[in-house]
């Protein structure tokens, strides 16, 4: 009878799943066996910073090795909104009654909601926005360097800053801490650079 690793080696290769590990503890064999026979990497991490480094490796994608599979396009359509004045309009998708709604680019329903798919034509539809605001989680805003000099005030908040805080290394910004935090956890862009790109 197979082992239930068995079983699990076998539906990892039918699908052609590739499985990595980054471990803090020592080597598993388990782990180890399930790495190599699906083409994946078993990595140990020998400290914070190591583990740090490793998992930045596997977040992109490894490049696909299998000679069968061929590059394909992806369709895809970016509705315009469309806002009825006076009578409302009945979405495709749920049959409701809205005032503002998305027109699919192919066949010209509407639909109420982006992203998704839509349900006449089946064409899958996103808006710029979104794809620019999903963008900028890919690449990461670089650190920012400790300020030099004392005086001036956060380009974020305003607040003045007597000492400490970080500048952004493209636009040479100041930030409080707080506005650092905020900017690198949540905004992901820095203000500074957008504000002069944009001027």
């Amino acid at each position: 009878a197979d082992s239930p690793i068995e079983r699990v080696l076998g539906e990892l290769k039918e699908k052609r799943v590739r499985v990595s590990v980054v471990s803090m503890s020592p080597e598993l064999y388990v782990l180890r066996r399930v790495c190599t026979e699906t083409g994946g990497s078993y990595l140990v991490a020998l400290d914070e910073r190591h583990f740090k480094e490793l998992l930045k490796e596997q977040v992109a994608a490894p490049t696909c090795v299998a000679d069968s599979l061929v590059p394909q396009l992806v369709r895809m359509g970016f509705p315009r909104q469309v806002v009825d004045s006076g009578a409302s309009s009945v979405c495709s998708c749920h049959g409701r009654k809205n005032l503002r709604l998305f027109a699919c680019p192919e066949c010209h329903s509407r639909i109420c909601n982006v992203p998704g798919r839509c349900p006449i034509c089946q064409l899958p539809l996103a808006s710029a926005p979104l794809l620019a605001r999903t963008f900028r989680h890919l690449e990461p805003l670089p650190p920012f360097e400790p300020r030099r000099g004392n005086g001036g005030a956060c380009f974020g908040c305003g607040a003045s800053l007597t000492e400490g805080g970080e500048q952004c290394p493209s636009c040479s910004s100041a930030f409080c801490d707080v506005c650092v935090t905020f900017v690198h956890g949540s905004l992901q862009q820095c203000p500074g650079c957008l504000e002069k790109s944009s001027s």
